[in-house]
C-alpha cells in the first residue's frame, strides 16, 4: 500500500496492566508488537499505555491523529481492581474527538456456553461492555467470526476478521528436527482444559508450567514500575513526557525480551500443545507456537469456515476435537514417534507466518481495509513491501535494571512537597489494598 497518499499518524492505545502475574498473559506479537507494523508501513505513531490514561490529556496535548486504534474495547473497561486503570465513557468520549477514524480490536468471543458461563461467569459482561463502547468507534476488528455478524447488528460500522500476527524478525526461519520430547503447554488450567490435565495419559504426555515466564529480573522490574505508580503527582508537562518516554521504553524492552524468552521455551518441546479454551477461536499461542519452529497441535472448531482455512490439517497444522483428549493424544504421539513428519509441519507453518501473518503485513492490511474497505485475503502473498526495521530510540540500548533506576528517580525528584502527600496517600491505599487482598486469599484457603 502507498501510504504517501494515506494515513500518517495514529493514536495506539494499548491495555497495560499494572502486576507481571496477569500482565505476561499478553503477548508481545499483539500488544506493543505492534509498533513494529506501524514502522515498516512509515507510520507516526503516538503509543498510550492505559497505566497512564489518567494524565492521557497532558500527553497528547498539541499532537493531531488521523486515526485511533484501541487495543482491546472489552478488557480495558472492564473493572479489574488495581491490575490496571479502567476507562470510562468520558474517556471514550475524549478519544472520539481526536481522530476521524476509531478503530477497536475485540479480543475475546462474544458468545459461550452455559457451562462456560457457569465456570466463569465474568464472560457475560463482555456483550454490554462492547454495546457501551461501540457508538465511539468506526471500525472494528473481531477475533471470532461468528461475532462480526452480531457486531454489525448492534452498530452499523465496518468489521472484519482478526488475525493476530507475530513481528517478522520473531519467526524461526529454519526448523530444527524436533526432539523426541515432550510437547510444551503454556496456559492456566481452567475449563475443560483444567479436566484434561487431569486425565493420566495426558498429564504423561505435557510439559505443562504454570508459571512459566517468572524467571530473571525481568518480572520483578516490570513489577517496580507499576508498585507505586501515580503520574498525577508530577506538575511538570515537560518532566511527565520524559518519565513516560522513559516508562515506555522500559516496557518496550521488557516485553521484547520476555518474549525471546518464551519463545525458547516453547523451542524445549518436541511440538506446542493449545488446549481447548473459553474462546473457540485460534489463540495467540498457536501463531506462538509456530512462530518458535514447532508443530502446534490445537483444537479444532465447527462454523469456523475462515478461520479453518487459514492452516491445513496434516500439512501446517495438527487439529483434534475439543471434547476428544485421546485424538489429541494421538496427534501428540505422531510427532513424537515420528520427528520428520513434525519438522515437515512446522516447516510449511513457517512459510504461512511468512506469507501471511507478520506485523507488518497485518498492519498493511489493516491500513488498506480501512482506506478501501477490502478485507485481507489470507491465500494471497502480499508484494514485498519496503519494510524498514522498527527506529529504535537511545534508551532502548539500555538494559532494562538502568532504565528503571532513571524512572525511580526521576519520579521521585519531580514530587512537590503537596504532590508529595498525595502521592504517599495513594501508596498507603495502594498497600491497605494489597494487605486486604492476602487476608482475602487466606480467608478463601481456611473456607476450602
Amino acid at each position: 500500500m502507498d501510504n504517501e497518499s494515506k494515513i500518517k499518524r495514529i493514536l495506539f492505545v494499548q491495555q497495560e496492566l499494572t502486576d507481571w502475574k496477569s500482565a505476561r498473559a499478553w503477548g508481545y506479537n499483539f500488544h506493543i508488537g505492534l509498533e513494529e507494523g506501524f514502522a515498516a508501513n512509515g507510520i507516526e505513531v503516538t503509543t498510550l499505555l492505559s497505566s497512564w490514561f489518567p494524565v492521557a490529556r497532558r500527553l497528547c496535548a498539541a499532537k493531531q491523529f488521523d486515526q485511533v486504534w484501541i487495543n482491546d474495547v472489552i478488557h480495558m473497561f472492564e473493572p479489574k481492581g488495581w491490575r490496571h486503570y479502567r476507562l470510562t465513557m468520558p474517556d471514550l468520549e475524549w478519544l472520539a474527538t481526536l481522530a476521524p477514524i476509531r478503530l477497536g480490536f475485540v479480543i475475546e468471543s462474544l458468545k459461550y456456553t452455559d457451562n462456560d458461563y457457569r465456570e466463569a461467569p465474568f464472560l457475560s459482561n463482555y456483550p454490554n461492555i462492547l454495546k457501551k463502547t461501540l457508538p465511539y468507534l468506526t471500525h472494528v476488528m473481531a477475533i471470532d467470526e461468528n461475532d462480526i455478524e452480531c457486531i454489525r447488528d448492534v452498530c452499523d460500522i465496518p468489521v472484519t476478521l482478526l488475525v493476530p500476527p507475530v513481528p517478522y524478525y520473531n519467526i524461526s526461519r529454519t526448523i530444527s528436527l524436533p526432539p523426541t520430547v515432550k510437547p510444551v503447554f503454556r496456559g492456566s488450567p481452567y475449563g475443560e482444559r483444567a479436566k484434561w490435565l487431569k486425565i493420566p495419559f495426558i498429564k504423561e504426555l505435557l510439559d505443562h508450567q504454570l508459571n512459566y515466564g517468572n524467571d530473571g529480573d525481568l518480572p520483578e522490574i516490570f513489577d517496580r514500575l507499576h508498585r507505586y505508580l501515580y503520574p498525577q503527582a508530577i506538575q511538570s508537562d515537560n518532566h511527565l513526557i520524559k518519565l513516560y518516554d522513559i516508562y515506555l521504553d522500559s516496557i518496550r524492552k521488557i516485553r521484547r525480551q520476555s518474549f525471546e524468552i518464551y519463545l525458547n521455551d516453547l523451542r524445549q518441546g518436541g511440538s506446542v500443545v493449545n488446549l481447548p479454551s473459553y474462546g473457540k477461536v485460534f489463540t495467540g499461542r498457536v501463531y506462538e507456537g509456530m512462530a518458535a519452529g514447532r508443530p502446534v497441535i490445537t483444537s479444532k472448531y465447527e462454523n469456523r469456515p475462515r478461520m479453518n482455512a487459514l492452516f491445513e490439517d496434516d500439512r501446517d497444522i495438527l487439529l483434534f476435537p475439543p471434547d476428544q483428549p485421546e485424538i489429541m493424544a494421538q496427534q501428540i504421539r505422531k510427532v513424537m514417534d515420528n520427528p520428520d513428519f513434525g519438522r515437515v509441519i512446522a516447516t510449511n507453518a513457517m512459510h504461512k507466518m511468512l506469507n501471511f501473518h507478520t506485523t507488518e503485513k497485518r498492519v498493511c492490511q489493516i491500513l488498506e481495509w480501512i482506506a478501501t474497505g477490502r478485507e485481507a485475503d489470507f491465500d494471497t502473498i502480499l508484494p514485498e513491501n519496503d519494510f524498514k526495521p522498527m527506529q529504535s530510540n537511545q534508551t532502548l540500548d539500555i538494559a532494562p535494571q538502568k532504565l528503571l533506576e532513571q524512572f525511580e528517580s526521576g519520579f521521585k525528584k519531580q514530587l512537590t512537597p503537596f504532590n508529595f502527600f498525595k502521592y504517599e496517600l495513594f501508596r498507603l491505599k495502594r498497600n491497605l489494598y494489597k494487605l486486604l487482598q492476602r487476608i482475602e486469599a487466606m480467608v478463601r484457603k481456611l473456607i476450602n
